[in-house]
């Protein structure tokens, strides 16, 4: 009933925009989205330019406790020199690896696959290039820029899912929306549960899941309780007052 709604709502949208916008509109449209598109990346490109120069500075800092005045002249000029071209060759990995392409509302574990090869792959092209061109720079700061990059970058694009799982979750505990149950804690399931999340538009607050799999009761999905089988809709339906 739940998935039948949602396609309902999906080709309604769809017929909406064909029948409402003509041609010039959805160009219009269109380079609205590019523009936008355009915008995003260069939004994360600009924090990935930070995150990286930090974790260079921070793994300079660690590495000399923290006594930026213990650091040897030598080596902040080649900080100097290290972090532009370093920064350059992971953004290019990262571009070149499809990490900016990602749908932030959706970004999934799966993203990992990208983003730690163009980690790893541009942290080994850096320090070749370093050591060709004869810059010297403590082992152990490239192996701490390494780690850092690796959770600054990936901790910088779930951030903006995590910020919105935990406005959806505001408003679930301040009983915003109608509030709904589904009836199944699978794949599709799960996929109706985010979509509601995810859609704006949508005034629906998923409080539960029921499934008759004994396994998953009194667990969470999405982390939305799992409160029991068929037998308990009736009970489900009185604790959180479902309306739908």
């Amino acid at each position: 009933m739940f998935i039948s709604h949602i396609l309902v709502e999906f080709n309604l949208y769809i017929c909406y925009d064909i029948n409402t916008f003509g041609e010039k509109e959805l160009d219009v449209l269109e380079k609205k989205e590019i523009k936008r598109r355009i915008m995003s990346t260069l939004v994360i490109a600009f924090f990935d330019i930070l995150v990286i120069s930090l974790s260079v500075g921070v793994s300079f800092l660690v590495r000399f406790d923290f006594l930026f005045s213990s650091i040897p002249r030598q080596f902040i000029n080649e900080i100097i020199i290290f972090i532009p071209v370093y920064t350059a060759i992971v953004i290019f990995f990262l571009a070149a690896f499809g990490t900016y392409n990602f749908v932030w509302n959706f970004i999934s574990i799966s993203a990992l696959t990208r983003i730690i090869p163009a980690v790893i792959i541009s942290w080994a092209c850096g320090y070749v290039y370093m050591t060709l061109i004869n810059v010297r720079i403590p082992i152990s700061v490239y192996f701490m820029s390494l780690i850092l990059n690796l959770l600054f970058i990936t901790a910088l694009r779930y951030s903006y899912r995590i910020m919105r799982y935990y406005l959806y979750f505001l408003e679930n505990k301040g009983g915003i929306g109608i509030n709904t149950l589904i009836i199944g804690a699978g794949e599709a399931g799960r996929m109706l549960a985010v979509e509601y999340a995810h859609n704006n538009k949508s005034n629906v607050r998923v409080c539960c899941f029921i499934d008759d799999n004994i396994g998953k009761k009194s667990r969470r999905l999405e982390g939305i309780p799992i409160v029991g089988g068929r037998g308990d809709i009736a009970r489900a339906v009185n604790k959180y007052e479902i309306k739908q």
